[in-house]
């Protein structure tokens, strides 16, 4: 691991200061014992955690986390939703359970609360639109720490993370409700 992205925060300023890279490590350290623990595969589990958060990178997420920052009235980013541009740097048989990884460890799939699900967002909003924004700026940085800890990467086109994020609309519109392991394994390690 590098400290070159020393700057790029995982938590908020106000919450204990703490470098994404760092986050991600540990995060990554943690699903793989508890991947080890349910029989899942401690390889997926380690790719889940390492991208689950690396929506994170964008400036447009970054400066929610500095001191002082509030939120405008409509102001919609999540950095899952984000993270999820990267899921063709998997391969297919890993994908799913990553989703259900990236997707499900903060807030529901849809019916959120706050309307703030993952498919409330894309039925209320244009929300590839939104999450994609100054993707050519910060995606070459959110590369280079996925292969720190060991990604194959590419430059991911904007049609490609566009099929990503309809892949995960798809995959969340038929699975529907429900709980599954690896939502679990991301819940418990990341918190």
């Amino acid at each position: 691991m590098t400290n070159k992205y020393s700057n790029i925060l995982a938590k908020h300023e106000e919450h204990g200061v703490q470098s994404l890279e760092s986050h991600l490590k540990n995060v990554a350290e943690i699903s793989i014992v508890i991947a080890r623990h349910l029989g899942l595969s401690e390889d997926i589990a380690r790719k889940g955690a390492i991208i689950h958060d690396i929506g994170k990178v964008s400036p447009v997420f970054q400066q929610t986390l500095r001191k002082g920052f509030v939120r405008p009235p409509g102001f919609i980013f999540r950095h899952e939703i984000a993270s999820l541009f990267f899921l063709s740097l998997l391969r297919e048989n890993e994908r799913d359970a990553v989703l259900e990884m990236i997707i499900a460890h903060h807030k529901s799939i849809s019916n959120d609360s706050k309307s703030l699900g993952f498919i409330d967002l894309d039925d209320e909003e244009d929300s590839f639109e939104i999450h994609f924004s100054k993707f050519r700026e910060w995606s070459p940085i959110a590369l280079d720490i996925l292969s720190v800890f060991g990604l194959q990467v590419h430059d991911i086109s904007k049609d490609e993370a566009k099929e990503n994020y309809n892949y995960a609309i798809s995959f969340f519109e038929k699975l529907g409700y429900g709980y599954s392991q690896w939502k679990g394994v991301l819940m418990a390690a990341d918190h």
